[in-house]
């Protein structure tokens, strides 16, 4: 289950890395009406990028309801999705 989540916080936040930008959003949480699948929006910086270990660590932002801020390393299959990202970038994502 922890390893689930993980991955599907990593994917979000490499997608939101990638057009962090282009729009800003709220901190929100919401329910879908279709599953019980939960949605958080969370803001985070990054702290290291370690493409020789596939990982990223990420200080992200309160998750209100879920869980505290902390500093969490996510790891990635792909190394290509680490280009580009820096320690210090923000970076910010859709959590399910």
């Amino acid at each position: 289950m922890i390893m689930r989540w993980l991955l599907l916080l990593l994917a979000a936040v490499f997608l939101a890395a990638a057009g962090c930008n282009r729009r800003p959003e709220s901190p929100a949480r919401s329910a879908s009406h279709s599953t019980n699948q939960q949605s958080f929006q969370v803001k985070g910086v990054v702290i290291s990028v370690k493409p020789g270990e596939k990982t990223v660590e990420i200080r992200h932002e309160e998750i209100p309801g879920y869980m505290p801020a902390m500093t969490m390393p996510f790891e990635v299959r792909d190394t290509n999705e680490l280009a580009g990202l820096q320690p210090g970038d923000s970076v910010s994502f859709r959590m399910l």
